[in-house]
C-alpha cells in the first residue's frame, strides 16, 4: 500500500502528501530506504479505524509480516460516491492501460523492486519507491548576542 501511495503522491494525485526517505526493515532482514508518506500511512490507519479498510497480516518464508489491504464493503460503497472527477486519476493509475477495466496488482521481488502488473496481459510499470532524490541542503549559522553579564 505504501508503493501505491508514493506513486499517487509523486504523480501529484495526492496534492497535499509528501513523502520522504525512511529505513524500513526487509524481508530478508536487511535495512533498506524506502520513500515513505507519514500522511498516507496516518490516513490508511483512519481508514481501518472507520472500517472502510481491511487489513490482513501475512506471513512470509522468511519468518517476517507483510500487511495487505483491501477496501471493505463499506469503502467501496464510499468510493462510488466520490466524484468521478476526484476518482478518475486514481483509476487510472490503478487500472490496466491495455484492459481499462481490469484491476492491477502492486508486486515486489526480493524487497527491491515494486511494480504494478496487470495479470491479464503482462503490462508492467515499475514504482520508484527505492530511488532516493538527492536534495540537498544548505544552512546558514546564526549567532545570538547575549547581554554581557559581570561574573562574581
Amino acid at each position: 500500500m505504501f508503493a501505491a501511495i508514493y506513486e499517487l503522491t509523486a504523480e501529484g494525485v495526492f496534492e497535499t502528501y509528501d513523502y520522504a526517505p525512511v529505513s524500513i526493515l526487509g524481508l530478508d532482514g536487511f535495512h533498506r530506504f524506502m520513500n515513505i508518506s507519514v500522511e498516507g500511512k496516518d490516513d490508511l490507519d483512519d481508514l481501518r479505524e472507520l472500517g472502510l479498510l481491511n487489513h490482513m497480516k501475512i506471513s512470509t518464508t522468511t519468518y517476517g509480516t507483510v500487511t495487505a489491504y483491501r477496501l471493505s464493503d463499506k469503502g467501496m460503497k464510499m468510493y462510488m460516491e466520490v466524484p468521478t472527477k476526484m476518482r478518475t486519476p486514481i483509476d487510472k493509475l490503478v487500472h490496466c492501460p491495455r484492459h481499462k477495466t481490469k484491476l492491477m496488482e502492486i508486486v515486489c521481488i526480493g524487497f527491491e523492486k515494486y511494480f504494478f502488473h496487470c495479470p491479464s496481459c503482462d503490462y508492467e510499470r515499475e514504482i520508484l519507491i527505492f530511488e532516493i532524490e538527492d536534495v540537498s541542503y544548505t544552512s546558514t549559522p546564526r549567532f545570538i548576542r547575549l547581554p554581557y553579564r559581570k561574573r562574581r
